[in-house]
């Protein structure tokens, strides 16, 4: 047996009082426009670290969102973060989401698996501003970047092409502040559970002392594939008081159980 199931997420604000736009969120990280997806990340964007001197870097943008070119056409960058303009960066909706659920049996003996996947949006990590922060909050512990498998690197000496500015007592240069730094992919695979079961056979059991006998072991969540830095990419586009739609803050790990049982019915 096999299902699957796959729904693509498209929506678009539609009418606005005054047909005037507004933001919501930490530092207005979200706009709603007329036209526009309504869980659209607005932010001023990231360009990056420096190679000279470790400083961060944004694209200049004016203010209807627009890039500042330069002579030659290329985007202009600045290291001051109050020199620049938010933009539309992105969109905490999936393109789509879904599910693949397998089962296989074969003399008693069934297998079967359930997946979930999610593709296409846009995940805004609040718990970077402080723990991946370039020194900007001593209180706190400190994200570790070295051998990360996500390829990031500290920036320590003219020419490096880092992902992370340089470490500054109490911060460099608000390279902390919200901007698309902090926006990551939320695409994500997820091996939700693999169960493994035998049934054993009526001709084994005697029906005047059971009817049934399976003996069984699951797993839950053994497997995530995804890019996404923080501990769980699954997040809701449902806002709260306190959070975004698409926002990861202080979420809870997802644990993985494995349990073995045995049924019997009389």
């Amino acid at each position: 047996d096999i299902g699957f199931n796959i729904g693509f997420n498209k929506n678009r604000v539609v009418n606005i009082p005054d047909h005037i736009p507004f933001t919501q969120g930490i530092n207005s990280s979200q706009q709603v426009k007329e036209g526009q997806d309504i869980y659209s990340w607005y932010m001023k964007e990231w360009a990056g670290v420096d190679p000279d001197n470790g400083d961060p870097l944004w694209y200049v943008v004016d203010t209807i969102g627009n890039y500042v070119l330069d002579a030659s056409g290329n985007k202009t960058t600045t290291n001051d973060y109050k020199a620049t303009n938010a933009r539309v960066v992105g969109k905490a909706t999936p393109i789509f989401q879904g599910g693949l659920n397998t089962q296989v049996s074969w003399k008693g003996l069934t297998l079967s698996i359930n997946t979930n996947f999610t593709y296409g949006n846009k995940v805004y990590n609040y718990n970077r501003q402080t723990n991946d922060a370039d020194g900007a909050y001593l209180g706190h512990n400190q994200l570790s970047i070295e051998n990360s498998k996500l390829g990031w690197s500290r920036w320590e000496a003219p020419g490096d092409q880092a992902t992370h500015p340089k470490g500054v007592l109490n911060g460099n240069k608000s390279s902390n502040e919200v901007s698309s730094r902090y926006l990551e992919d939320g695409s994500f695979f997820r091996l939700k559970n693999i169960t493994l079961s035998y049934d054993f056979a009526a001709v084994l059991i005697p029906k005047k002392y059971m009817s049934k006998c399976r003996v069984y072991i699951s797993a839950d969540n053994l497997f995530t594939a995804t890019k996404f830095s923080g501990l769980d990419p699954e997040v809701s586009i449902t806002t709260t008081t306190y959070k975004l739609a698409g926002m990861y803050s202080d979420h809870y790990p997802v644990p993985r159980n494995i349990v073995g049982g045995i049924e019997i019915e009389f």
